[in-house]
């Protein structure tokens, strides 16, 4: 591997974390913390109360983790939109060197992170972790189509584009998140505003039958898929995932990168059963707990 692949990750990963990771024993999995990143679109700073004594949104779970943790308060970004800002936290790479040189991946654009290239995941999984990516994907994934090849929106949203329609949504995705360093994968391919609207478990479409529909943009969407459940859904398999890693968690730690779709495309949580659907960020960090160790 060419190291400048390797040099700017490690450096991002010990910002990061700032954890030993690179020369912890891999076997000594007590060592190593589990590690929840969450990336939320289009937040401001503003928007939390632990940083904004006059933020008009009532954030006690981040106050808290603020409270119990650390607060960075000189942060620069080289961009501050959804692709940009996940290829390079999750590469550590400067964005704008991949082929994307502005704007962001749409819902049927390639594949952005390069063949080979390390990514925190990758890094991670190097030292004993298992990992997983669960939210919004938006880096790009091949989706097949029925006559062979891959689907391709350029990475511009065009409304006569009609790819992904061609798309065999009962096939596989090709060079998706279980490809680039995570071994467990569920989500969207882009934002909740861009087609397909159709959730992804590790390398395959969950499709009973496709037909049009959307928020903002129509396109290709499952029957099933509703955007205003998403939230909800993302929230109960991130929980999902906390609950079925437990266990094993003190042989061989989580590494969970959560990437909502909120507030980039909001939606109100939907209420069932006179019950509401979403969960709060403190069911997270109180199943990492349950692993057997205060974590960072």
């Amino acid at each position: 591997m060419n190291p400048f692949h390797r040099t700017p990750l490690l450096a991002l990963a010990l910002t990061l974390f700032g954890l030993a990771l690179i020369s912890a024993d891999t076997n000594a999995a007590n060592d190593q913390p589990n590690i929840i990143l969450i990336l939320a679109d289009d937040m401001g700073y503003g928007d939390v109360e632990a940083l904004n004594p006059e933020c008009k949104i009532k954030t006690p779970n981040l106050n808290q983790l603020a409270r119990d943790g650390m607060i960075f308060t000189d942060a620069h970004s080289s961009s501050s939109v959804c692709t940009p800002t996940r290829y390079g936290v999750l590469t550590g790479r400067y964005n704008w060197r991949s082929r994307l040189k502005d704007g962001v991946c749409w819902g049927f654009s390639r594949r952005l992170i390069e063949p080979g290239r390390q990514t925190v995941g990758s890094l991670l999984q190097n030292q004993g972790y298992h990992t997983a990516a669960i939210g919004k994907w938006h880096l790009g994934m091949d989706w097949p189509l029925k006559q062979g090849g891959f689907a391709d929106d350029g990475d511009t949203w065009d409304a006569k584009y009609r790819g992904g329609w061609d798309v065999d949504y009962f096939k596989p995705v090709q060079n998706g998140p279980t490809t680039v360093g995570f071994n467990y994968f569920f989500g969207i391919s882009a934002s909740l505003d861009m087609p397909p609207y159709v959730y992804v478990k590790n390398d395959r479409p969950q499709v009973t039958k496709i037909v049009e529909k959307g928020f903002n943009r129509n396109g290709p969407a499952d029957e099933n898929f509703d955007a205003i459940d998403v939230l909800p859904d993302i929230t109960t398999q991130i929980v999902s995932y906390i609950d079925r890693r437990a266990p094993v968690a003190k042989k061989e730690r989580l590494s969970s990168s959560i990437s909502r779709s909120m507030p980039r495309t909001p939606q109100s949580s939907r209420r069932r059963n006179g019950r509401a659907k979403a969960a709060s960020t403190s069911i997270a960090t109180s199943r990492c707990r349950s692993t057997g160790r205060s974590d960072r």
